[in-house]
């Protein structure tokens, strides 16, 4: 909602993730539409990362700095990432 009317959005909205909604809907609904938002959440807060696309480039060598890094460029997706850093 926030990308279709900002002005309108609530800025007072927060969303809990926790490990028991850490389903597989809630998980695509991430990546497919939070993604950037979600990743530079949780390198802001410190989250432990239960989305195992996000999860799997942690484990090959990214962390989550250079993983939105890498994640904001042009084409790429958490599906075709580039060898980590």
């Amino acid at each position: 909602q926030k990308e279709r009317d900002p002005i309108n959005f609530s800025s007072g909205r927060k969303i809990h993730y926790k490990p028991k909604t850490s389903t597989s809907s809630l998980c695509g609904h991430i990546e497919g539409l939070h993604l950037l938002e979600f990743v530079a959440a949780a390198q802001t807060e410190n989250w432990m990362i239960y989305i195992q696309s996000v999860k799997t480039p942690l484990s090959l060598g990214y962390d989550l700095s250079t993983l939105l890094e890498a994640l904001k460029m042009p084409g790429i997706t958490i599906h075709n990432l580039p060898p980590p850093p």
